[in-house]
């Protein structure tokens, strides 16, 4: 069973059939294992340099975090982990040699910057909001990174943080907590 479902997703990705392999996930169910199945399968497809079989699986799942339990399911199971370690190892083959980089692989980053950004509006606690936010942020502060990839992260990666920035004020006006600077002559903050 285990390994006619790997051939499914597989086949999937092969043809670049999103709505096939939405279909296959759905079957399945969201559980951990079918996770840590595509999970493994994405990690295959990344160290083949297969950028535009990720992209299938990252369509898929844009269209699975539309439904409200497919998302729950998905979060409650590590999603945004996976995700972001998938975004990691892109990242770093980005950094490692940016004249190099294919036009696949910059789609595929686009399309994780959409994603993730996606999922930043999705209800999700601060501390899962404020590690994709800061994920995208480092990607828009690297110098390595094509600027126009820089910047078309950065306005949204921006609004995204000063509202989050604003929640986390709100929530800690209404908790009592002060935020004060440590020292007057230091950047750094204090609780």
């Amino acid at each position: 069973m285990k390994r006619q479902l790997e051939a499914l997703m597989e086949d999937c990705l092969i043809h670049g059939d999103i709505s096939q392999l939405v279909s296959v996930l759905r079957k399945e169910g969201m559980t951990h294992c079918m996770l840590t199945r595509l999970d493994q399968l994405v990690q295959k497809q990344l160290s083949g340099a297969e950028y535009d079989r990720v992209g299938v699986v990252l369509k898929s799942l844009e269209i699975l975090v539309e439904n409200k339990d497919d998302l729950k399911m998905l979060l409650s199971h590590g999603i945004i982990a996976k995700v972001l370690l998938w975004f990691q190892t892109l990242h770093d083959v980005l950094i490692a040699n940016p004249l190099r980089s294919s036009a696949q692989l910059l789609t595929l980053i686009e399309n994780f910057y959409d994603f993730l950004l996606l999922l930043s509006q999705s209800p999700l606690p601060v501390i899962r909001l404020s590690v994709l936010l800061l994920e995208l942020l480092q990607m828009v502060l690297e110098p390595e990174v094509p600027f126009t990839l820089r910047l078309e992260v950065s306005v949204e990666t921006a609004l995204l943080l000063l509202l989050l920035l604003i929640i986390m004020v709100i929530i800690m006006g209404c908790s009592g907590v002060v935020i004060r600077p440590s020292e007057p002559s230091t950047a750094s903050w204090s609780l």
